[in-house]
């Protein structure tokens, strides 16, 4: 099982990584829910201030949509963000991908540097 974020999504949508599309192809992966509204504000981001096209950036969310992750619900893990929000001095949105890596015993993979920094079971995905 790994933890993936929305960083990870991202570059697989929009940019075709190969380091993630490799980890999108492991096998078991989960995420808290928000991970589908944070995939969304990343294209709106694109859309509005990269020039993605607006049809495109639909079209990559529902390809997001479809990947094979398992999502947990938010409110399942925002007691446990909390506690990982104060200690890694973290977004609680952050926080929330931490929680569920620590809940599966799972590394958490990410392009995002500073939450890598802070979370010793992190992979960074460039």
């Amino acid at each position: 099982m790994t933890v993936v974020d929305a960083s990870v999504v991202l570059r697989r949508l929009r940019w075709r990584s190969p380091e993630a599309s490799a980890v999108l192809r492991r096998g078991e992966l989960a995420a808290p829910a928000l991970i589908v509204a944070e995939t969304a504000n990343g294209l709106a981001t694109d859309v509005r201030f990269a020039g993605l096209d607006a049809d495109a950036a639909a079209a990559l969310l529902r390809e997001g949509l479809a990947l094979p992750i398992e999502l947990v619900p938010d409110r399942e893990l925002v007691v446990e963000a909390l506690r990982f929000a104060e200690a890694l001095d973290l977004s609680a949105y952050d926080a929330s991908f931490v929680a569920l890596a620590e809940r599966l015993q799972a590394p958490l993979a990410t392009a995002d540097r500073q939450l890598a920094d802070r979370y010793d079971r992190s992979e960074l995905i460039p």
